[in-house]
């Protein structure tokens, strides 16, 4: 390659990591600056990255089922009766108090049976359901995409639901609807389906979110039945003002009017929804309850006393920019170390280092439509690849001073070096994709993470195997001395 055109490439590539690191890490400032009438302000990529628990904080919800309530609850309703002896006492005798929570001993509940003894214990009916709304639930918010999520039975009879601050789609209505239980059923006014003896599968297929440019929709796959009571629904609410209301259990899901709800083609039709978010929790809560097994057991979350709060990071307040710190701190001594040691090569290594950081940098934001959230994994598996890159680049430097020092000239000795050390580089940047794409199909509860590595291991092969190569090879042709580009002594050539 000509000394003009490698200088060239290498103004253009650098002008181009400039800007895309300028992009990605400049702070954000009000737009203002530049031009008076403007009302936008400028964000970095990395404002776009979502915190998990442990950086950001989370949501908690806790879902009581109908008869069961707090001990908070029990103590409230206990000062209400206190002005009426037998109010009170009929009331204590309504609860049984288990592991803190409180247990009606309705018989029409079913959560209580009383046993031999006259004491009461948990019904087997009543075990089940929790055991299979947990799994449930759990389902939902799994596909959600929460990288943190926690879905677990408290108190014995309650659940508790922890999901990360950040999540985008995050709401108490969002986290009230992925908790309904109960079959699925459509209605009007006047008409509700399915019936008793039918089941919902009778009706629809499938329930999915879809986009189409800036909007969004549930996509329905009806059967031909199903499909049918769509179109005199729409056909009736078109008429009136009456709304189709689909229901999990007693809770309405979504009420659209007939504008709202259309017929794509043939049994496919769309319920318009306000934003990609809330279409995915709908989405998902409908597509749920239409395959749910659990149907109308007659048990049920109640909805009116779930509890929805927040709760702090478990690294404090500055534990983001701690971890942003770090990584800036690893990124440097990656960039400036090879600068000291391997001289040109060492520009060459650089020049790699910071594209890797703009891959990963912009990957991270980018690349997947879950919610990828940033946690201390991320921030390792970034410096895990940085080290793989000066660990492979290192072990080329060796060898070119290796060949060196046998006599051969340095563009002899840099073949040689980018040939003998290609295959157990190949074989490292392999071992390490795979082992990620391992973690990412098997490790359960470590899908996030191990698709950063993935990303970042990736990154880091591509400026291992290829980039630093041609970057050296640009840089070389520049060079006006090859031995003092690579910190040489110079010997004298031979290629024998």
């Amino acid at each position: 390659m000509g000394k003009k055109k490698s200088v060239v490439l290498l103004t253009l590539i650098t002008i181009v990591i400039v800007v895309l690191c300028a992009l990605a890490v400049v702070p954000s400032f009000h737009l203002s600056v530049f031009r008076e009438d403007s009302v936008k302000t400028w964000n970095p990529v990395v404002s776009l990255y979502d915190l998990d628990e442990d950086l950001g904080g989370g949501y908690v919800a806790r879902f009581y089922p109908k008869g069961i309530i707090s001990g908070a609850e029990y103590e409230s309703d206990l000062l209400d009766y206190a002005d009426d002896a037998d109010a009170l006492e009929e009331y204590k005798n309504s609860y049984a108090a288990f592991n803190g929570l409180y247990l009606s001993t309705d018989p029409d509940d079913g959560i209580l049976t009383k046993n031999d003894g006259a004491t009461y214990e948990v019904t087997e009916a009543f075990k089940k359901w929790i055991d299979e709304t947990v799994t449930l639930v759990s389902d939902r918010f799994a596909r959600m995409g929460y990288s943190s999520l926690n879905v677990s039975v408290i108190d014995g009879y309650a659940l508790e639901v922890k999901i990360p601050a950040s999540s985008s789609s995050v709401s108490s209505s969002a986290m009230q609807a992925l908790s309904y239980t109960g079959s699925l059923s459509v209605s009007d006014d006047s008409n509700t389906y399915p019936s008793k003896t039918e089941q919902a599968t009778d009706y629809f297929r499938s329930f999915k979110l879809k986009t189409s440019g800036n909007s969004a929709y549930i996509q329905i796959k009806a059967t031909d039945l199903g499909s049918e009571k769509l179109a005199a629904f729409k056909e009736n609410s078109s008429s009136s003002s009456s709304t189709v209301s689909f229901k999990i259990g007693d809770n309405t899901l979504i009420s659209p009017q007939g504008s709202y709800l259309e017929n794509l083609s043939g049994n496919t039709w769309a319920i318009g929804v306000t934003s990609k978010d809330s279409g995915k929790v709908l989405a998902i809560a409908l597509d749920s309850a239409l395959h749910s097994s659990l149907g109308d057991s007659g048990f049920a979350l109640d909805s009116e006393k779930s509890e929805i709060g927040t709760y702090e990071a478990v690294y404090g307040k500055d534990g983001k920019t701690l971890l942003y710190v770090a990584a800036l701190i690893a990124l440097a001594i990656a960039v400036v170390l090879p600068l000291f040691l391997y001289k040109g090569y060492g520009v060459a290594m650089a020049y790699g280092t910071m594209t890797y950081f703009v891959i990963v940098a912009f990957l991270y934001a980018y690349v997947t439509n879950a919610v990828f959230e940033i946690s201390v994994g991320s921030a390792i598996a970034f410096i895990a690849g940085l080290a793989l890159i000066f660990a492979l680049n290192s072990r080329v430097y060796a060898k070119i001073k290796e060949e060196v020092s046998l006599g051969k000239t340095v563009d002899s000795s840099v073949k040689n070096a980018f040939r003998k050390t290609l295959l157990p580089a190949v074989d490292a940047c392999v071992a390490a994709v795979l082992s990620s794409i391992a973690f990412l199909i098997g490790g359960a509860g470590l899908q996030i993470v191990a698709a950063q590595c993935l990303i970042c291991f990736a990154a880091a092969s591509f400026v291992c195997l290829i980039w630093t190569r041609v970057l050296n090879c640009m840089l070389v042709s520049a060079a006006k001395d090859k031995y003092a580009f690579y910190r040489l002594k110079r010997e004298d050539d031979d290629d024998e």
